[in-house]
């Protein structure tokens, strides 16, 4: 494999590079890493991160596959349109949060903080201190 996957028309097919879906995945990787970081980094949330990043790892590789390398992907039996497309999406979510996560820090202390303080609330009210059953009172309906 002479470099097909990187020389401007060379109609790559599966007889001559068959390692193209696998380039196209680790494409796809590098995007999803770099756009996550990008995503993490300026704070962004929400959908409109999350169609982006789709369409930018779905789309990106396949335009490179199709008009810079004028692939011939009937060759390929359609293993290049989604290849590693979900592997990278999950990868771009993951370096998002990581790095939204470590960017707000104080934010997520105060989430800890409100969970552990309802988790107290919640034992002192199921659990009665001296006997161990609970301790809110059993209320019998009764049907009229």
């Amino acid at each position: 494999m002479s470099k097909v996957w990187a020389r401007y028309g060379s109609r790559p097919t599966q007889s001559t590079c068959p390692a193209l879906p696998n380039i196209v995945t680790w494409i796809r990787l590098l995007i999803g890493l770099l756009y996550g970081a990008y995503l993490g980094a300026t704070g962004i949330t929400g959908s409109r991160g999350i169609m982006m990043g789709a369409g930018l790892i779905t789309f990106v590789p396949m335009l490179y596959v199709e008009h810079y390398l004028k692939t011939d992907i009937e060759s390929y039996n359609n293993s290049l349109m989604f290849a590693g497309a979900p592997n990278a999406f999950a990868f771009m979510c993951l370096v998002w949060i990581l790095l939204h996560t470590w960017n707000n820090e104080e934010t997520e202390q105060a989430l800890g903080a409100a969970v552990a303080e309802i988790a107290l609330k919640v034992a002192e009210i199921s659990v009665d201190d001296d006997s161990g059953e609970s301790a809110a009172p059993v209320v019998e309906d009764s049907e009229f």
